[in-house]
This record gives C-alpha cells, sequence and structure tokens, in this order.
C-alpha cells in the first residue's frame, strides 16, 4: 500500500473524530501532517516530490481561503484541505474538495427536507442570486452564520476524500 494513502487515512481519521467532537480541526493536527506530507515526498522522491507536495499545500490552501472568506468554510477546513494537498498531492486534494461540496450539499438537503426547511432555503437562495445579479454584489452572497445549516464538515470530507482517492488516485510526486 502506498505510504501516502496510509498517511492520509490516518490524517482524516483523527480529523474526522476531533470534528465530529469539538466541530474544530486544530492546528496541532493539520500542521505536522502537512509537514509530514511535505518531508516524506521529498524523502521518497527527491525535489520533485518536496515541490509536489509544496503546490498541492498551496493550491488548496488558496482555494478553501476563498471559500473561508466567504464563511463557507471554517478556518480549521482550509489548513485541512492544505495537508491534504501536501500528502495527496493537487489533483487528488481538489477532487476531494470537489467531493466533498457535493457530499456537504446531499447532507444539507437531507437535513432540510427532514427538518422542513427546503423551501425557506431555496428562497434563501434565489434572493441572493437575484441581488448578485440585479446588483453585482458579490458581498450579498456571505453566508449569515445565524441561520446557516451547520453540521461537521467532516462528515462530507471523508465520503469525498475517499472518493477523490478511489475514482483520481494519489500521484506519485
Amino acid at each position: 500500500m502506498n505510504f501516502s494513502i496510509t498517511l492520509l487515512s490516518i490524517f482524516i481519521g483523527i480529523a474526522f473524530f476531533q470534528d465530529i467532537k469539538e466541530m474544530k480541526i486544530p492546528n496541532r493536527l493539520t500542521v505536522p501532517f502537512a509537514a509530514a506530507g511535505v518531508v516524506c515526498s521529498a524523502l521518497q522522491w527527491g525535489w520533485e516530490g518536496f515541490l509536489f507536495s509544496l503546490q498541492g499545500m498551496a493550491i488548496s490552501f488558496i482555494i478553501m481561503f476563498v471559500l473561508y472568506l466567504f464563511s463557507a468554510v471554517g478556518a480549521g477546513d482550509v489548513k485541512l484541505f492544505a495537508a491534504i494537498g501536501a500528502i495527496a498531492g493537487t489533483e487528488c486534494s481538489l477532487y476531494g474538495m470537489m467531493y466533498s461540496i457535493l457530499f456537504a450539499g446531499v447532507i444539507a438537503l437531507i437535513y432540510w427536507v427532514w427538518k422542513r426547511l427546503l423551501v425557506k432555503q431555496l428562497r434563501w437562495f434565489y434572493e441572493k442570486v437575484v441581488v448578485i445579479y440585479l446588483f453585482r454584489n458579490m458581498q450579498s452572497f456571505r453566508v449569515n452564520q445565524d441561520t446557516a445549516t451547520h453540521f461537521p464538515f467532516m462528515l462530507a470530507v471523508v465520503p469525498g476524500v475517499a472518493s477523490s482517492c478511489i475514482l483520481v488516485g494519489i500521484q506519485a510526486g
């Protein structure tokens, strides 16, 4: 088995339980695993592996940071995907983000149907899209934390990253 898959599995497992327990993913978890991803890639594949890992970490961080600026994810999620990028590379991390966001949408949809909030949420989304279209005001699309549906993002990240690893695979640096 590829060492990166083992490292990623351990990281995702610990992050899952941490997020379920506290709804936070602490730096004391993300930073060491990001560093381990960079070091392991560098040891296995030299400079190419080092750059592969840094690229995955940087691109993943930037994309998730943009989502953080819109209050769509928390700061821990930004660092989580930076570490995933450092361990698994850019492609696996980007697909992991995409699948995680899709799984989060499905989870939210199920929750809204269960709580009978679907019509209210669709109305909110429609109003935001109209404001953006008419007034070109992207700030109106910020998530209102008081009315947002909250659940541990790791509920979506676990199947999202697993799908990414299965469908895309973890590339070697």
